[in-house]
């Protein structure tokens, strides 16, 4: 299991007020979920891996206005998308 991290991207909530902060740990091979106002990370989703949902060098993201989560790939170049479901 590796630890530390280097946020290489983020991109924030298609809310109005922005209240999610979604980050690629491009070190853990994670989208980490993080709350805009504490700061708490919230969760995270991803695993190092070429199956779908797992990353090689995930690189870039971007959030559509349904909030749909496009994560961008460098070195398994694709592009995956997820979608966010509140529990």
């Amino acid at each position: 299991m590796q630890s530390g991290g280097s946020a290489v991207a983020l991109d924030f909530s298609h809310d109005p007020q922005q209240k999610y902060i979604f980050m690629i740990n491009q070190n853990n091979a994670q989208v980490e979920i993080i709350d805009r106002a504490s700061g708490k990370n919230l969760g995270h989703f991803g695993r190092p891996g070429s199956f779908p949902g797992e990353f090689n060098q995930a690189h870039g993201i971007a959030i559509d206005s349904k909030d749909n989560i496009y994560i961008d790939e460098n070195r398994g170049k694709r592009v995956h998308k997820f979608k966010i479901v509140a529990q």
